[in-house]
């Protein structure tokens, strides 16, 4: 989908409008997921859920291209204990 949302979306209104959507379905997946840590008592009560799911959707994404770009796991290894820390 981040290719082609760079590659594609800007000219095909339809193809935008689909990744948007993409976009939009999982940011409410991670937000539903925080929330119910946030129940469970896993996550503070403190924390955005939204704000949380923005920031862990672009993280995801964000490592995954990287993955695709170096072979240097422990370079993702820190992003994501950083990730996570934003949960503490």
């Amino acid at each position: 989908m981040i290719n082609a949302n760079l590659e594609r979306a800007r000219a095909d209104k339809a193809l935008s409008a689909l990744i948007k959507q993409n976009a939009t379905e999982m940011r409410e997946i991670f937000s539903a997921a925080l929330r119910s840590g946030q129940h469970a008592g896993e996550i503070p009560s403190g924390k955005d859920p939204a704000a949380l799911a923005a920031f862990m959707f672009s993280t995801v994404h964000g490592m995954r291209h990287l993955g695709r770009t170096t072979a240097d796991r422990s370079i993702l290894e820190q992003i994501a204990t950083v990730a996570l820390g934003a949960l503490d």
